[in-house]
């Protein structure tokens, strides 16, 4: 009888400890991170970043170990970079947006080191007023791309840059009339 007492008290206790120990762990708030869409508009919606706007997730793209989310933050070109933990996990690490541009261009660096040429890409984000329908980009005095947008849409567009310590960059852009725009 003893035993089925001191049996019933360690039964009741360690019940208790674990109704405690499930109550801590829902309780918390869970991370976000970068790994999913959702999660993704969770963290620019937030108050670090982009509390009470309009958000549109218009490409993720993944370059090493980052995530890459180009977006229209209130209609306006955005994007933000999310760097992958240890345990696999996306973390924000950096955003920007340009306020009152049809079109943006934002430089991407796809790996970062002292000692190494990088290499890098050019990421243009369009918005519903854009009137671009082709751009010229000269890198570095010596390469031409070129890209042409549909005037009047949402779009991402990607120019992978060649190898360098350092560029210079020159655009020609021409309007939905084909008129170089000055």
């Amino acid at each position: 009888m003893i035993l089925k007492k001191k049996n019933g008290v360690y039964l009741v206790g360690a019940v208790i400890i674990l109704v405690i120990v499930l109550v801590y762990f829902m309780s918390r708030p869970a991370g976000l991170y970068g790994n999913d869409q959702e999660s993704i508009e969770k963290i620019l919606q937030s108050e670090q970043v982009y509390q009470n706007t309009e958000i549109e997730i218009l490409e993720v793209k993944d370059i090493y170990d980052k995530r890459v989310v180009a977006f229209l933050n209130d209609d306006d070109p955005a994007y933000a970079e999310f760097r992958k933990d240890e345990k696999g996990n996306y973390l924000l690490s950096k955003f920007q947006d340009r306020k009152g541009e049809a079109l943006s261009s934002f430089l991407i660096q796809e790996f970062e080191d002292q000692d190494e040429v990088h290499a890098a890409s050019m990421m243009y984000i369009s918005n519903q007023d854009n009137t671009i329908s082709k751009l010229e980009l000269t890198v570095n005095e010596d390469q031409v791309f070129e890209r042409e947008f549909k005037v009047h849409q949402k779009a991402v567009e990607w120019i992978e840059l060649p190898k360098s310590n350092e560029y210079h960059f020159k655009y020609k852009y021409d309007d939905e009339n084909d008129k170089i725009i000055d």
